[in-house]
């Protein structure tokens, strides 16, 4: 009698069914059989202490500041690290426990992996333009090796520069008038990679478009925009403007405003000089005194002769006088 061995399945674990089969030719079979579990058992092991690493993609850095580039890694819990090592764009190599071996780049890098977290990771302190470019790490374990032809591994580093605070003035920058043209200019500097300029009004309608903007690239890579935006007839009435700085890499990165400023209108017109105005005053102050001169002798008079009303002259008097004498 033989033993026929059928291989069983069950929550990953290998079992072994013994069945007796009173053919020669099961033994045969069993032999076959009890070869593949034993692969299938070696499989399952190997299987569950893979490694394998997963990079972002892209990352951004900003100048002058430090930069992580951080992997994720897949592996068993118990793994054991056995070197590490990443490339720069400059094919220079940073490897584990040598970061301050660092020719040429002033020991600005330092290489590292937590196994806490099970990841490796690059840094980078005040990082440079020249930083920018792809980096690739390599590992290797007790359970298996990660790198060369691997894209998981790669990691485009994007470096950016913010830009200074925008400056925005116009021309002409006071005393407007209604319906003048006006030229609007917003300005910032010293930022990379190349971004854009905003412009809004007070309503928050976008009029980018109808801007202009010129580009500078100085010998340090940084980049200078200015942009012009004319308004061919000013208003007071819609006298806000704001202008905004976009980066390289999407973000705002700062805001100006704007409030033209017109002419205040004249409250009165003088059209006579302080010395005409006080002769007028004078005129027209004697005349008002004459009239009221005139109009009280004009109420007196009536009393006056009323009161001498019947009452003889002086030489009537003296006349009837020397009559009675006679």
């Amino acid at each position: 009698m033989t033993l026929l061995a059928f291989l069983q399945m069950e929550a990953g674990v290998n079992k072994f069914t013994v069945i007796v089969c009173p053919t020669k030719r099961a033994m045969a079979v069993t032999v076959v059989l009890f070869v593949i579990a034993c692969c299938s058992t070696f499989e399952v092991a190997a299987g569950d202490r893979t490694v394998s690493v997963k990079c972002p993609r892209v990352i951004h850095g900003t100048i002058g500041e430090e930069t992580v580039i951080r992997c994720p890694m897949k592996a068993p819990s118990d793994v054991r690290l056995k070197g590490l090592n990443w490339k720069a764009p400059d094919s220079q190599f940073y490897t584990l426990g040598h970061s301050s071996v660092d020719q040429g780049k002033g020991g600005r890098f330092e290489v590292g992996w937590d196994k806490d977290k099970m990841e490796v990771w690059l840094g980078m302190r005040n990082t440079q333009m020249a930083d920018e470019g792809d980096y690739k790490c390599f590992v290797r374990t007790d359970s298996g090796y990660v790198g060369d032809d691997e894209d998981s591994c790669g990691v485009n580093l994007k470096v950016t520069a913010r830009y200074t605070v925008p400056t925005v003035w116009s021309v002409p920058q006071k005393n407007l008038e209604e319906d003048m043209t006006v030229t609007m200019y917003c300005m910032a500097e010293k930022g990379y990679p190349r971004g854009t300029i905003h412009w809004f009004d007070q309503y928050g309608t976008n009029w980018t478009s109808s801007a202009i903007m010129t580009v500078e690239q100085t010998t340090g890579r940084w980049f200078k925009l200015t942009s012009t935006f004319t308004v061919l007839r000013a208003s007071s009435s819609s006298s806000f403007y704001r202008c905004k700085v976009i980066g390289g890499n999407g973000q705002e990165e700062g805001t100006a405003e704007l409030n033209l400023m017109f002419r205040e209108p004249a409250k009165s017109t003088q059209k006579w000089s302080n010395n005409s105005i006080a002769a007028v005053v004078v005129v027209t102050g004697s005349v008002s005194t004459g009239i009221l001169l005139l109009l009280l002798l004009k109420r007196r008079r009536p009393r006056y002769d009323e009161v001498h009303k019947g009452v003889p002259e002086h030489g009537e008097e003296n006349e009837k006088d020397d009559a009675e004498r006679e």
